[in-house]
């Protein structure tokens, strides 16, 4: 969930239960908007099926609003199980969907051991922050970090919100720093 400075809660559904045991799809993974004055929803957006992928796992969302543009948000929704982020623009009532092998998981970081327990786990994408906007460019930055990984990412936002432009800048997703 999150909140935007326009009075609005956020909340991104990925439509799944019982994930400790047997994983059941009860629902479309979905994107709500509650007015937080209000109380009432007030968008109700199903990912399509181009975006949502088999066992997908949608776990976190980041809101992106600039210069008080309520009607021109976007939305930053993660899919930590099939390596993806889906982007959702406010303004036109779509959304798309952007992967790149940066989004996996490092192999060699998906062994964990706990009291004696040893295990793969081998989540994509998980934790997401957006950077304040750059002054001189006017931009903003995704900064991420798949779950089995030792490495931080970003991205600039200017590529994701442009999904042609992601498409052919791949070079656009960078590691931060040294594992």
């Amino acid at each position: 969930m999150a909140t935007d400075a326009c009075g609005r809660l956020w909340v991104l559904d990925a439509g799944v239960t019982d994930v400790a045991n047997v994983t059941k799809q009860t629902c479309p993974p979905q994107l709500l908007v509650f007015d937080l004055h209000s109380d009432e929803l007030i968008l109700r957006y199903k990912l399509p099926d181009g975006q949502v992928k088999q066992d997908s796992l949608f776990t976190n969302i980041i809101i992106d609003i600039r210069d008080g543009k309520c009607d021109d948000a976007y939305a930053y929704m993660s899919d930590v199980w099939r390596n993806g982020i889906v982007i959702y623009i406010l303004k036109q009532d779509r959304a798309w969907r952007i992967v790149h092998n940066l989004l996996y998981p490092d192999p060699i970081a998906s062994k964990y051991t706990l009291h004696g327990l040893t295990w793969r786990w081998t989540d994509g994408i998980f934790g997401m922050a957006l950077s304040p906007i750059d002054p001189e460019s006017g931009d903003r930055t995704i900064l991420y970090h798949p779950m089995s990984s030792f490495r931080e990412f970003a991205v600039p936002v200017s590529y994701i919100r442009n999904k042609t432009l992601a498409d052919k800048t791949p070079e656009a997703f960078q590691p931060l720093g040294e594992p």
